[in-house]
């Protein structure tokens, strides 16, 4: 009796070790992508009831841009899914773009809420493709980051030769001199020079001039220009290491041009 009990077990044992090599040799030759896969399936499914990012766009052609010129768009952002959506930007947004989502600053989208992203591309060159890529992060892990890409042709305009300088204090150092040229005006001309800070401003002869033709022919489809003349005193405040300027045309359309002065002492 007890030796067909012994056998019955024994065999019971021996189904059971079968079974579990049988089922490890199994999983350890099942190829990877299988359990990527499931992973993946189950992710997606579960985000239907957590937050879930969408874009009105993610591309916009703004075809024919003019420097220095805002281009305005309008993107909503709606959060499709059942819990709370956070957006926001990690990195900066590109030179020439504006957003009223500053960097790092979470918005809280709740359910089907839309959220107008507001950008606004300024180009600053002429004759090239103008293209930037904004990155935008959210709570949602399987849409984000999602990237919106702008892109436009920047034909004609108002652009600056440059947009800073390294300037040596000194009583005989010759002044800056910043070109301005515009590209759609027969006579253009600059109306305000703004400061960053007040400071630099009792140091600081500020001069215009219009272009000639000859000076206007160094840049090829130019219509006019402004000459101006920058003239730092050598009694600037030491602590004062950079003047920041704004310079305004004549016409509102346009966006005011920037200049740094970086100050070597």
């Amino acid at each position: 009796m007890i030796k067909p009990l012994l056998a019955f077990l024994l065999a019971i044992a021996a189904g059971v070790g079968a079974g579990y090599l049988y089922f490890s040799f199994d999983a350890a030759n099942t190829p990877e992508p299988f359990f990527d896969n499931q992973w993946a399936d189950t992710t997606s499914k579960g985000d239907r009831y957590g937050a879930a990012l969408a874009v009105s766009q993610d591309f916009h052609d703004f075809g024919e841009m003019k420097a220095n010129k805002k281009h305005p768009l309008t993107i909503d952002i709606k959060n499709e899914g059942l819990a709370e959506l956070q957006v926001w930007f990690v990195d900066d947004t590109p030179r020439t773009v504006e957003t009223n989502m500053p960097k790092m600053v979470r918005s809280r989208l709740g359910q089907e809420v839309v959220k107008e992203l507001e950008i606004v591309a300024t180009p600053i060159t002429v004759g090239e493709d103008y293209r930037k890529v904004l990155i935008l992060h959210s709570t949602d892990l399987a849409n984000s980051p999602k990237q919106l890409t702008l892109v436009g042709e920047i034909i004609g305009g108002i652009v600056a030769d440059k947009q800073s300088v390294i300037y040596t204090l000194g009583a005989d150092v010759e002044p800056v001199q910043l070109r301005i040229y515009s590209y759609e005006h027969d006579d253009i001309k600059i109306a305000n020079v703004e400061f960053s800070k007040e400071e630099p401003k009792g140091f600081t002869d500020i001069s215009f001039a219009k272009m000639n033709a000859e000076e206007l022919s160094s840049q090829e489809g130019a219509t006019s220009g402004q000459i101006v003349t920058i003239k730092i005193s050598p009694e600037l405040p030491r602590n004062i290491r950079r003047v920041k300027l704004q310079l305004t045309t004549d016409d509102e359309g346009y966006a005011p041009i920037d200049f740094i002065i970086t100050v070597d002492k």
